[in-house]
């Protein structure tokens, strides 16, 4: 009989792998009858021997911490969690946020909404909502999809129309596009050009463009209705955040990310 503890094998993980490839078989239009059960077996053997100790590849805890670091601010919060997480494949709003939550209450530590490096450190290898990404961290498919979609330069393949024109809120100052050549600010403007979650009535699109046009007639200084003087205070439009059209949840986590690096350097 193979001894499956001999060879660092645990029955859970020889299951687990069998119903993987029984799944990707039948997705495919085949079956173990078809392919033959000698193929099988190699399919299987494969998946579970990739690493001697466990069936898992070993990434190291800082690799992985770079990963799922987003906008690179050396912390992970919720919402980076929920874009890695829609990257990986899960398309459903409330599985991503119920993940999300769950990892963010097993690692985080002291609770205050941020998981440190150290904090990752420490989770990384006995928190199993995060062992069944592991694979996903060294996909290099998957960091190229990362970059075109979420990259520090902004998103790849994007219309035209989605960056909105050039006109500035109020006439105020552009915020620079290059984080290390903001200056601190008080207040920062941004428009969304998306309307492609809506249904019928299409043009919210051209909503940031219209309201910095129609800003132009008056001034971002002293404002009568609140007796409140701004002309002190250092604001800046930042343009628009490009998302793209064709996935909402993609456009979701790119306008996230987008606010979140303007925090960031502001």
């Amino acid at each position: 009989m193979f001894d499956l503890s001999a060879k660092g094998i645990r029955e859970e993980e020889l299951r687990n792998s069998m119903q993987k490839i029984t799944k990707l078989l039948g997705d495919s239009g085949l079956s173990i009858g078809i392919v033959g059960i000698t193929s099988v077996t190699g399919l299987v053997s494969s998946e579970v021997l990739r690493n001697p100790q466990g069936g898992e590849q070993e990434i190291p805890a800082d690799e992985a911490f770079e990963f799922f670091d987003v906008d690179g601010n050396g912390y992970i919060q919720r919402g980076d969690l929920e874009v890695f997480l829609n990257l990986a494949g899960i398309d459903n709003i409330d599985e991503i946020g119920q993940q999300a939550e769950e990892i963010m209450d097993e690692v985080d530590a002291n609770q205050d909404g941020s998981i440190s490096r150290q904090e990752w450190r420490e989770k990384w290898n006995s928190v199993q909502a995060l062992r069944q990404f592991r694979d996903k961290v060294t996909d290099n498919t998957m960091k190229a999809e990362m970059v075109a979609k979420y990259g520090k330069a902004g998103p790849q393949h994007i219309p035209l129309y989605a960056f909105g024109n050039k006109m500035s809120f109020y006439r105020l100052p552009s915020y620079p596009s290059l984080p290390e050549d903001r200056p601190e600010a008080d207040c920062v403007f941004f428009g969304c050009p998306f309307d492609a979650s809506s249904t019928y009535r299409m043009g919210a699109r051209f909503g940031p463009a219209a309201v910095r046009r129609a800003s132009q007639m008056t001034s971002f200084n002293y404002a009568p209705w609140i007796d409140r003087d701004f002309s002190k205070m250092r604001v800046y439009d930042a343009g628009d955040a490009a998302a793209t059209p064709f996935d909402i949840l993609t456009a979701m986590n790119q306008v996230y990310l987008y606010a979140k690096r303007l925090w960031n350097s502001s």
